[in-house]
Formats: C-alpha cells, sequence, structure tokens
C-alpha cells in the first residue's frame, strides 16, 4: 500500500498532540484520523486494517529514538512510507 491510497491514519491521541499535528500534515481529503493511547497501539492497528497507516516519530529533540515506535515497526513487519521532518515547538516558562 502506499500512503496516497489509505483511508485512515492512527496516532497518538488525544487531538493537539505533536502526533496529531503531524498526522495532519499528511491527511488527505476522505482519510480518517483515529486517536490511540500509545505509539505501539498505533502500529498495531495498521496490521489489522489494511488500507491504514500510522504517523509516529521515529525520533524526537528530547528523548532521541522513540524506542516504543522502533520496537513495534520490527515486531509488527511493518515498513516506513514516508518521512517527514516536524518542528515542535517548544517554551519553557517559570517563575521565581
Amino acid at each position: 500500500m502506499l500512503l496516497k491510497d489509505c483511508t485512515q491514519i492512527y496516532t497518538l491521541g488525544p487531538q493537539g498532540t505533536f502526533s496529531d499535528e503531524a498526522a495532519q500534515k499528511v491527511l488527505k481529503t476522505g482519510v480518517r484520523v483515529t486517536y490511540t493511547g500509545t505509539f505501539a497501539e498505533a502500529l498495531a492497528k495498521v496490521t489489522e486494517d489494511l488500507g491504514s497507516a500510522a504517523v509516529v516519530p521515529v525520533e524526537n529533540s528530547v528523548a532521541g529514538t522513540v524506542a516504543q515506535v522502533q520496537d513495534s515497526l520490527v515486531s509488527n513487519d511493518l515498513i516506513i512510507l514516508g518521512e517527514r521532518i516536524f518542528f515542535a515547538g517548544q517554551c519553557r516558562t517559570g517563575s521565581d
């Protein structure tokens, strides 16, 4: 399957997470986004729904490699259909 052919995208929820923002950037007309509780769950759903894809981070600026995603890609025998560089702005605030 190609990403352009998918009818369902699974990603980590809730709406408004960085994963959701990334999914919205690849979303095509007529494709639904379904939120999951973990990255592993999003990837497992892809094995059950052959017309679907998952948008998950392979690495991030805080933790580096996202081990849960790496492990799930291998254990579910999945392939990567595409890559997007996503800049997630963060701001630290504090008070004295």
